[in-house]
């Protein structure tokens, strides 16, 4: 390859670099500016020690004191089910894992895919559009998520806060979501509620994601498929699919 060419292609690889920079930083100050616009009309103030939490409507703000009342006053009402949530959107969201009812459908072509929540749903969406609008503004992170959610687990990697904690006599194990302390206790609790549903089969799971994973056994199912050219390799589960791939890729030969 000559120096001219080798000249213009590093040229074009910067201007591409610069290109993606300007767009992120672009997106981050727009998403900067609403939320100091939004932050303005949070009038309602929590007046809890050590919160500073405001909202835009009282209702949000009652629901939110609920955080710290322990207050849950929307029980459950499906037969063997105890649990109580803080607002009605909770408890709403909660009846669907009895009913699986998924009233918002992706209007994706050839998707369909069915969600239990609006959220839920435009969450999904990126996953079409590759759009990433949250967007991480610790110090030259600039790091771009697709969800909000995604964004709060990243941020904990700079705080290092692990504010939820396991209440177990003993433990008093500390971890950065609530989704993961609640994994955690299923540890003390042995609690399987997961239950598999095909015939004359009663494995039971401690979640809903190792019950996905039984499940594959039963339908044969092998939606991961490799789609590098000439490969008709499928697998039931992402991670051999991740490792089949580096087979490939030349990477394999660093795991052996």
């Amino acid at each position: 390859m000559s120096s001219i060419k080798r000249k213009s292609e590093n040229e074009t690889l910067e201007n591409l670099l610069i290109v993606v920079q300007t767009s992120t930083e672009t997106i981050y100050s727009a998403k900067k500016q609403k939320q100091e616009e939004t932050n303005e009309k949070k009038q309602y103030k929590c007046d809890f020690k050590n919160c500073d939490k405001s909202y835009n409507q009282p209702s949000n703000l009652t629901i939110h004191k609920r955080v710290h009342t322990g207050e849950r006053p929307y029980s459950c009402d499906f037969t063997e089910c105890k649990k109580s949530f803080k607002s009605a959107g909770e408890l709403t969201m909660h009846k669907r894992t009895h009913t699986e009812e998924r009233p918002y459908v992706c209007e994706f072509a050839e998707c369909k895919k069915a969600c239990k929540t609006a959220g839920d749903l435009k969450a999904h969406n990126l996953v079409h559009t590759e759009e990433r609008p949250y967007v991480c503004d610790f110090a030259e992170c600039k790091t771009a998520f697709k969800s909000a959610g995604e964004l709060r687990v990243h941020n904990l990697i700079h705080t290092g806060e692990r504010a939820h904690v396991c209440n177990f006599e003993g433990c008093g194990s500390r971890f950065q979501t609530k989704g993961n302390l609640d994994k955690h206790k299923l540890i003390h609790t042995g609690e399987r509620k997961y239950l598999c549903t095909f015939e004359g089969c009663e494995s039971t799971f401690l979640s809903a994601d190792h019950l996905r994973r039984h499940s594959l056994i039963h339908t044969g199912e092998r939606p991961h498929a490799c789609d590098f050219a000439g490969c008709n390799a499928t697998f039931g589960r992402a991670e051999p699919l991740k490792l089949h791939k580096m087979i490939h890729t030349g990477e394999y030969l660093y795991y052996l």
